[in-house]
């Protein structure tokens, strides 16, 4: 598959998404950052047992001991 990127150069989509045209550099942003955002964010994790990073760092937390602020 093939993605179009305004009027610039055309770039090989491996086939992960069905490719739609971008209309401007702005949008491309838009898209890729959104696509990031949920990658990084709500995407289930094998290396965190299948859990978002949000419920495992819930979880990581939850667990460690408050510690006390150090006096100055």
């Amino acid at each position: 598959m093939v993605l179009f990127i305004g009027d610039g150069p055309l770039v090989q989509d491996r086939g992960r998404q069905p490719a739609r045209p971008v209309q401007g550099p702005h949008r491309g942003r838009i898209r890729a950052h959104g696509w990031a955002d949920w990658y990084n964010n709500a995407r289930l994790h094998s290396r965190l047992d299948y859990l978002t990073p949000a419920e495992y760092e819930a979880a990581y937390y939850s667990q460690q001991s408050p510690r006390r602020p150090a006096l100055v």
